[in-house]
């Protein structure tokens, strides 16, 4: 099923004739496939899903390029200690949710979409001094962002990884953690164990670390 301009529910025997593939969106996929995020490509192919996308590109043997484990970044011990105390310093661990119906509404083209809601962990330390934050953020393949002023006026900078980067992470600082923090830590390690992100059917479900105890 799927919901029409008018924002209707439909079915699959309703939806519209499939775009076919000209040469020019097969050049353009060749291009952007293996190399370009996810949204650059759908950008360029207007009103194709992304399920459509990639069964196209393995037929033509292209190949996505995978996210980058936390590992790749984080490696020396003195480093994961560092990013250790920053988390217990400045930091939160927790359970946040992200939406992908807005955005496959607007990428695929056609009326509103309905909301796929998925839970996932996530990791963010916040703090006015930028230059540690940027030694953060390297560490853990990320970027620093402005955050917010502080009650003082002051620039707040915070660095965020979330769904696998925030799993690895928290595998990788569990020894140095203690309290609330390892406690949560623990909760999301064995939670998101199979998948690092777990889709549900409405954001009344959602409720961060449910039945942690």
């Amino acid at each position: 099923m799927f919901y029409d301009e008018t924002g209707r529910l439909r079915t699959r025997r309703d939806r519209a004739p499939l775009l076919p593939w000209t040469p020019k969106d097969i050049a353009v996929l060749m291009r952007t496939f293996p190399r370009d995020t996810r949204r650059a490509v759908m950008r360029l192919l207007p009103g194709r899903s992304w399920p459509s996308i990639e069964r196209r590109g393995r037929l033509l043997g292209l190949k996505r390029p995978g996210r980058e484990p936390i590992s790749r970044f984080l490696r020396k011990s003195g480093d994961i200690g560092f990013s250790a105390g920053m988390i217990i310093a400045d930091g939160s661990v927790m359970e946040t949710w992200i939406s992908s119906g807005g955005v496959r509404s607007k990428l695929e083209g056609g009326g509103p979409r309905k909301g796929a809601y998925y839970m996932l962990p996530q990791v963010q330390v916040s703090m006015e001094d930028r230059a540690s934050l940027n030694r953060l953020a390297k560490m853990w393949g990320a970027r620093a962002a402005f955050c917010q002023k502080s009650s003082v006026g002051n620039d707040v900078w915070r660095v965020v990884v979330s769904g696998k980067k925030a799993y690895d992470l928290l595998r990788l600082v569990l020894p140095y953690l203690s309290g609330e923090k390892r406690k949560k830590a623990m909760y999301l390690i064995k939670k998101y164990k199979k998948r690092r992100s777990i889709r549900f059917s409405s954001l009344l479900k959602f409720k961060a670390f449910r039945g942690m105890k």
